[in-house]
């Protein structure tokens, strides 16, 4: 999937905002490419004047706080990087030969929601299973009950998790439909001081607890491949879960069910001006344990909230710190 560039051109996903009133009928998704540099990070040039309606890549447009029309612009890609490419790019890399983390991929994209669909790819490569802590860092909870998720068995259709992604939703209501499916068992929200401060303090995401796995560790149930209902219901018998069915075939959920793995879900927008009273450093430092501790990690640029040269100046600087710091 994220192969090809497209439009959506219906009132569906971010489409939506003011659809009725704007000029402008479509919004612009990229194609995903893999990187082995931040340098290689782009943003989508504003178009020119005279550029014809159906070649404008505006990506999210929208009605700002004074009721006026934002139309943004911003990342020429999506981008993959990945650990273990980084390091080959870059010598000086602290990962080489370490196998727990250079599986580990970093997704940089716009809309926030396309988050939804880089877990379930995560799934699929076996590199998540379900019931991971969401490290949420956001200006925004983006948690906004649409009562629409994907059941279980079509949450393994990769295609069908795709057009979920792009035509149901949308930047402020992704996360709870991938809580309700149990990718998601628990989310930290990270929006204020209060809570990077609360974070450090008690050191929630702890890395020797006996309930993460981490990925130099076998994969659990690697064995239970398989197809369709047969398949989901070996899982529902044999995966630490938090379902399982009951002898009349029901599903329950498992009341002392513990959390498998880490996912750092980040959005730029918390280190956008308004948000400055909050230390910087403190802000990175949290991001980079979150990051150190995270199975996958995937950040949004949200253009509609922060300035898109400011965002890829802040994710260069912290990921570049990532990536090579030895101390990190």
């Amino acid at each position: 999937m994220y192969i090809k560039p497209f439009y959506i051109t219906e009132a569906v996903w971010n489409n939506a905002f003011s659809y009725e009133t704007r000029t402008n009928k479509q919004i612009y998704v990229p194609n995903l490419i893999e990187i082995d540099d931040l340098e290689q990070i782009e943003l989508q040039p504003h178009p020119s004047p005279l550029l014809q309606e159906r070649e404008n890549k505006v990506a999210f447009e929208d009605y700002d706080f004074d009721d006026k029309l934002s139309t943004n612009y911003w990342l020429k890609n999506f981008y993959k990087i990945k650990l273990a490419n980084f390091q080959d790019n870059h010598k000086g890399s602290p990962y080489t030969n370490k196998s727990n983390i250079v599986n580990k991929s970093i997704y940089l994209f716009d809309n926030h929601n396309h988050a939804y669909y880089f877990w379930y790819l995560a799934r699929s490569e076996w590199l998540i299973w379900d019931n991971n802590i969401l490290v949420h860092i956001d200006e925004h909870a983006d948690t906004r009950d649409n009562d629409k998720h994907l059941l279980k068995p079509d949450s393994y259709d990769l295609q069908k998790v795709f057009d979920f992604t792009n035509n149901v939703l949308n930047v402020g209501d992704y996360i709870i439909p991938a809580k309700e499916e149990w990718i998601i068992w628990e989310i930290i929200q990270i929006r204020n001081e209060s809570n990077l401060i609360e974070y450090l303090d008690h050191n929630i995401l702890t890395q020797n607890s006996p309930h993460t796995r981490h990925l130099d560790q076998p994969h659990p149930s690697p064995l239970l491949r398989g197809e369709g209902i047969e398949w989901i219901n070996k899982l529902l018998y044999n995966h630490p879960s938090p379902l399982r069915r009951g002898a009349g075939g029901e599903v329950w959920m498992e009341e002392e069910t513990k959390w498998n793995g880490i996912i750092l879900n980040l959005d730029l927008d918390f280190f956008q001006p308004d948000l400055d009273y909050i230390d910087y450093e403190l802000k990175k430092k949290v991001v980079l344990d979150a990051a150190k501790k995270a199975s996958i990690i995937t950040v949004s640029t949200s253009p509609f909230f922060i300035n898109q040269e400011l965002a890829i100046s802040v994710f260069k600087d912290i990921f570049w710190d990532f990536l090579t710091k030895k101390d990190i």
